[in-house]
């Protein structure tokens, strides 16, 4: 019983290996074939990565990209982003109620505090600490 366990496991490592040097053959030919047919991409590479590098510098010398420049100017992103702000400012102003604050303050708090920051979360600190 122990021959035929050794027999069946050492003719499964010799099939493995055989399959092993055979995928590691056809796949070598499969790409020097490729390769032989196939154009060098050697410059296209090369005028890619100067694409790249000229997008990311303007990106980094605040140049907008045309995509970017359209999607600013619809109007319908305009009235959302609008739409946005005021609610931002309501919320800010609710929550300043909420807290005892006047009226007429919490409103010009709330209404400065839009400028104070990027977020939301800033703004509110913000908004918070010179309401106190």
């Amino acid at each position: 019983m122990e021959k035929v366990i050794i027999f069946v496991l050492a003719s499964a490592l010799v099939g493995l290996f055989f399959s092993r040097l055979h995928f590691h053959f056809s796949f070598n030919l499969t790409i020097s074939r490729r390769g032989a047919t196939e154009p060098n991409h050697a410059s296209s590479s090369r005028a890619t990565i100067r694409r790249v590098a000229k997008q990311t510098a303007g990106e980094i010398s605040g140049e907008v990209p045309p995509a970017v420049r359209s999607i600013r100017q619809a109007d319908d992103v305009s009235k959302r982003l609008q739409q946005a702000k005021d609610r931002a400012e309501s919320d800010i102003f609710s929550a300043l109620l909420n807290l005892g604050c006047e009226k007429g303050k919490a409103q010009n708090i709330a209404r400065s505090a839009m400028g104070q920051g990027k977020d939301f979360d800033t703004r509110l600190t913000w908004a918070l600490q010179h309401a106190a």
